[in-house]
């Protein structure tokens, strides 16, 4: 079982899609996975065809995981969320311990891009998440490249012989070349508002290169009013590929991602 924060109308969710990509690979196994959410707001394209359109039973008063969840699943994975993590250690079940919990905070190497309110904000992340690896209890942790394995070290994990690597995968069905059409002449930038994505250093580019037309994908208001950049709002995942595939050049901007999952689907 996988479960996922939700996968949105917005054009991204880096998580749900992970969700989505392994329940699709592991079906063709014959392994039955069974995708549960949170967020009710989900694009119907992954319910139909990846996901069954029902939510995690949470027992309030206790913060467990309804008995009957647990019963009915050999593994859970707990993709993102720390909280669902507490609730099955709770109830007496060591999940496996998806990526994308930890780590959030800046890794060393971006302290000279972060301002001072972001380097404060930096410590008490890492106070947080040297919290959340001393007291989560996992089966196994998993890591998407061994830049992240380094940085669970960081934050004072001990023992890493239970960590176990899961590449980022691809849905090359969604995200294969596109024939129709010619190459235009854009380049795509593929993020939002929040500093690991590093925006600021998006918007210093499109400045510096007047000439040049660029198209950011995003799921919130960037504020940023340039006659050479479009933004896009809210484009749907499953329909991104054809955008990519006519621009000419890909732009990622982010600082700390360690397997950027936009990157390896505008490869694709």
């Amino acid at each position: 079982l996988c479960s996922a924060f939700g996968i949105s109308r917005h054009y991204k969710g880096g998580p749900s899609i992970r969700a989505y990509n392994l329940k699709k690979a592991l079906n063709t196994v014959n392994v039955d996975v069974d995708v549960y959410y949170e967020i009710p707001d989900v694009d119907p394209y992954y319910l139909d065809k990846n996901c069954y359109q029902s939510e995690i039973t949470i027992n309030d008063a206790e913060h467990r995981i309804d008995d009957k969840f647990l019963e009915d699943s050999d593994h859970i994975i707990c993709n993102n969320n720390a909280n669902h993590v507490k609730m099955c250690n709770v109830s007496g079940v060591k999940p496996i311990i998806g990526s994308n919990i930890i780590p959030n905070s800046p890794p060393n190497h971006t302290l000279k891009y972060l301002s001072a309110e972001e380097l404060i904000m930096r410590r008490h992340q890492i106070l947080s998440e040297q919290k959340v690896v001393k007291e989560l209890e996992g089966c196994a942790w998993l890591y998407q490249s061994k830049f992240q394995l380094s940085e669970y070290e960081r934050l004072g994990m001990e023992d890493t012989s239970i960590c176990r690597q899961l590449n980022n995968p691809v849905d090359t069905e969604l995200f294969k070349p596109s024939d129709d059409g010619e190459i235009g002449d854009y380049v795509v930038w593929s993020g939002r508002k929040w500093w690991p994505k590093r925006p600021d250093l998006f918007e210093l580019i499109v400045r510096s290169l007047p000439n040049q037309e660029f198209i950011a994908l995003t799921d919130n208001y960037l504020g940023y009013d340039y006659p050479n950049l479009r933004s896009v709002i809210g484009i749907p995942h499953h329909k991104l590929s054809p955008v990519l595939s006519h621009a000419k050049m890909f732009l990622t901007t982010s600082c700390t991602e360690n397997q950027s999952l936009a990157q390896l689907e505008s490869m694709s």
